[in-house]
Order: structure tokens, then C-alpha cells, then sequence
């Protein structure tokens, strides 16, 4: 079972994205269950090597793939910076190892995941994704970006 399935609101529309988003999706169901059922605890040392191991990817290939489209755009060196501000919470949560109880830190991951899904993934990686897609439609860059606001707006939000 999982707490938190995967769904079409994730989908960016590029096909190497979601299936890294899955990846952060699945490992923040491992949590979750383990937290829900008390199943076996995943060690923080093997949690933290994923995320550090997913981030390292998934933000070069995103970054790369943003750069090919929006290059010197200020959206994408916000969101570069997003992704700087992950890395370190994971440092910061990775810290209170054996400061806090082990259910009280995987706690703090699964708040802190949860949120990167809402506002990161559901709302930045999207809204960059559909003006990565408009540009390879053919649309200037400028244009979609219009575009990628207009679809991002309204009942989409």
C-alpha cells in the first residue's frame, strides 16, 4: 500500500523527470509505511544515500534539460537554487542522527519530501517543464513562458 501514490498531478510530461520524481515518490512511501505499520526502520545512513543519490542525478539531468531550453533564464537559476536549499535541509536532517529518536527524524524527512512534492514538484518543476515543452513545440522562449503561467494558472494551481 502506498500512503502516497503516484498520480497524473505528478506528471510533468517529460518522460525522464517523473520517472525520477517516482523514485523520490517510492522512497518517501517507504517512510511513511514504515512510520504507519512500524515495518522494518530503513537505516538513515541507506536513506540519506538515495536522497543524496537522487538528488545528484535528478537535479544535473532537470538542470541540464532547463539550460537546454531557458538557458540564462532567472527561472531557472531559482530553481537551481531550489535544489541547492534541498541539499542542504538533507544535511540538516541528516545532523540530528542520533539527536533524536529514529522515528522522530524519519518524521522530519517525510515533512520535508511531502512538501518538495507540493511545492516543488507540483508547482516549479511543472511550470518549468511546460515551457520546456512549448519551446520544443517551437515557441520562443519568452512565449512559453507565457504559456507555462497560463496553464499553471486557474484551477491548475
Amino acid at each position: 500500500m502506498n500512503i502516497f501514490p503516484w498520480n497524473a498531478n505528478f506528471d510533468t510530461g517529460i518522460a525522464l523527470i517523473d520517472e525520477q520524481h517516482r523514485q523520490l515518490v517510492d522512497l518517501l512511501n517507504v517512510l511513511v509505511r514504515h512510520l504507519t505499520t512500524q515495518a522494518d526502520a530503513p537505516t538513515l545512513n541507506a536513506i540519506f544515500d538515495q536522497l543524496k543519490g537522487y538528488a545528484r542525478q535528478h537535479f544535473e539531468d532537470e538542470e541540464r534539460i532547463w539550460r537546454e531550453h531557458l538557458d540564462g533564464d532567472g527561472w531557472v537559476s531559482h530553481h537551481a537554487h531550489e535544489h541547492d536549499s534541498f541539499v542542504a535541509e538533507l544535511v540538516r536532517l541528516k545532523a540530528e542522527e542520533g539527536v533524536k529518536p529514529l522515528d522522530e527524524v524519519i518524521l522530519d524527512i517525510v515533512g520535508f519530501l511531502s512538501q518538495w512534492l507540493a511545492l516543488h514538484i507540483l508547482e516549479s518543476d511543472k511550470r518549468l517543464a511546460k515551457a520546456v515543452l512549448a519551446c520544443r513545440a517551437g515557441e520562443p522562449p519568452a512565449r512559453a513562458k507565457a504559456l507555462a503561467e497560463e496553464a499553471m494558472s486557474g484551477h491548475t494551481r
